[in-house]
């Protein structure tokens, strides 16, 4: 029988009135799992559950085995050394003590049994793709991405039986993405991943999904989860059409069976007026038809609920997910009209190296191009400069539209504080109220969803938020910067991302690790920042 690292007993866990999950009853052994599901089901808080940081409500978590946990968001000492981040330096220096001549008692009892400590943190490092950085290298002289490999080296160092890991490639340029995927492969104990990150849930074997539905485990890596998806999701919604078709077969046969006893109590009304029958055999026969007409609308009203509740539970099955469908015509940019014009560009903050130096692009017509570069090349410069948020040292930047957008990574366009109707109104003044509302309803914030606080939203709908604002005034851009779009994103908001953008007319720069999500809106060129 497999190792299971952990087993949940029916889990429950609520905030407030808000339950997140009911009953969950899962185990986790040495296969690698993904754990997906819309923004605000619960996954993160599942992940602390796990590992102890919050307690379960109801149920109970039994852990067999050493746990790896790499939370979203971490805090590494950056004044610390590698070695000091992995729990060594102590072991090191009694080696050094000891190597040199001069090693005490209390030396050989910090080592233990670890004598090849540094050629294990080192083999560990090298399987990081941090290769010739030494352990007595300080963390904040390394980059973003190389300072997530070391957290991650140090699990490692731990020899987890499950490492437990929430949204690992966030802000990880894409020389770190691919060595976060060769370790993850190459791991050989457990994995429980909760990630947006398509390409790194193609490495996993099973995906368990957290819905409003419930909990669901579907066995494959992603590119066989979204598969089945589509097949149950047409299957229930086969099973809603037939349900709609019995409702109404039915209350059309209800509606026959009324009209019969009508035109029986009519035909006898009408003998009661003719006096051919006796009376109290009328009057009989009326009480009759009295109970009966009781007994039929009993019936009925029972055959009708039970094919309403069966539609009820077709649809409560069914996820619910709404995708955008618009046109952006006045977005169009001609294919020889000149965009951008970028000339032999060079910034540099006051007496420091320069970012960029003699950097030249020109984008014609409706272009999608990615820049691309490891983190610190100069990428969120790049489209500062280009927005006049920062001047350059030298060189000259042309656009070559009237009117053009930027989405940065915070999403300042937006104020956190209004509403996103208040939002679209102080960035569109010149559309009407009853307009602003249409346009929203075509980004999915109709009716009460336009008068969410901005603050309030996901991540997901932060985005679509900010290209309804955007794209949906009177004049939109025909030039779209973005940096880092789908940080923070579920799978399904990405889609819905990936969908509006599909429709945009005008040209694309974009900031983006996520090679899928490039390719699916439609990315032509890569631009690379050394």
């Amino acid at each position: 029988m497999l190792k299971q690292n952990i087993v949940l007993e029916n889990l429950s866990y609520a905030i407030g009135n808000r339950t997140l999950f009911s009953n969950i009853s899962l185990s986790f052994g040495t296969e690698k799992t993904g754990l997906v599901g819309a923004n605000g089901t619960g996954k993160t808080t599942l992940l602390k559950i796990l590992v102890g940081e919050l307690m379960s409500q109801e149920g109970a978590v039994h852990v067999n085995g050493i746990i790896g946990y790499m939370p979203q968001s971490f805090v590494i000492n950056q004044n610390q050394t590698i070695a000091e981040v992995f729990g060594i330096d102590q072991k090191i220096m009694a080696l050094s003590n000891i190597n040199a001549g001069h090693g005490l008692q209390k030396d050989f009892e910090i080592i233990g049994e670890d004598w090849l400590v540094v050629e294990r943190a080192e083999d560990i490092l090298h399987r990081c793709k941090l290769d010739g950085i030494d352990l007595s290298r300080r963390i904040n002289s390394l980059s973003g991405g190389q300072t997530t490999r070391v957290f991650f080296a140090r699990l490692l160092m731990q020899q987890p039986d499950l490492l437990i890991i929430d949204e690992p490639t966030n802000n990880l340029d894409s020389e770190s993405r691919l060595a976060l995927y060769d370790v993850i492969q190459q791991f050989n104990g457990g994995l429980l991943i909760v990630s947006h990150d398509r390409q790194l849930l193609t490495l996993m074997d099973q995906i368990v999904e957290i819905s409003s539905l419930g909990v669901k485990t579907y066995g494959g890596n992603y590119t066989d989860y979204d598969a089945q998806k589509q097949v149950e999701q047409e299957a229930l919604g086969q099973d809603i059409i037939d349900a709609q078709k019995q409702l109404r077969k039915t209350q059309k046969t209800v509606q026959l069976s009324k009209e019969r006893y009508d035109q029986r109590v009519k035909a006898g009304n009408k003998l009661r007026r003719s006096g051919s029958e006796l009376t109290a055999f009328l009057d009989k026969q009326k009480n009759r038809a009295e109970n009966t007409k009781s007994k039929l609308e009993q019936k009925t009203d029972k055959q009708l609920e039970a094919v309403k509740e069966k539609l009820t539970e077709a649809k409560a099955r069914l996820e619910q997910k709404d995708l955008l469908a618009f046109e952006l015509e006045a977005t169009r940019v001609h294919n020889t009209k000149i965009v951008l014009d970028i000339k032999n560009l060079t910034f540099a903050y006051p007496e420091q190296t320069p970012i960029l130096a003699d950097f030249s692009m020109t984008v014609i017509g409706p272009k999608r191009i990615a820049i691309a570069g490891k983190n610190g090349s100069g990428k969120t410069t790049l489209l500062k400069l280009i927005m006049g948020q920062l001047m350059p040292t030298s060189g000259s930047i042309t656009i070559g539209v009237q009117h053009y957008a930027y989405l940065d990574q915070a999403l300042s366009v937006l104020d956190m504080h209004q509403t996103v109707l208040e939002n679209f109104q102080r960035l569109n003044p010149d559309v009407l109220v009853t307009d602003c509302r249409l346009r929203l309803a075509i980004f999915l914030f109709a009716h009460d969803d336009a008068l969410k606080l901005t603050s309030n939203l996901s991540g997901g709908e932060k985005m679509r938020a900010a290209l309804a604002c955007v794209l949906m005034g009177n004049t939109p851009p025909q030039l779209i910067l973005l940096d880092e779009p789908t940080n923070n994103m579920d799978l399904s908001s990405i889609a819905s991302i990936e969908q509006a953008l599909q429709n945009y007319k005008g040209a694309l720069l974009v900031v983006s690790h996520d090679a899928l999500f490039l390719e699916n809106i439609g990315v032509e060129k890569e631009i690379a920042l050394s």
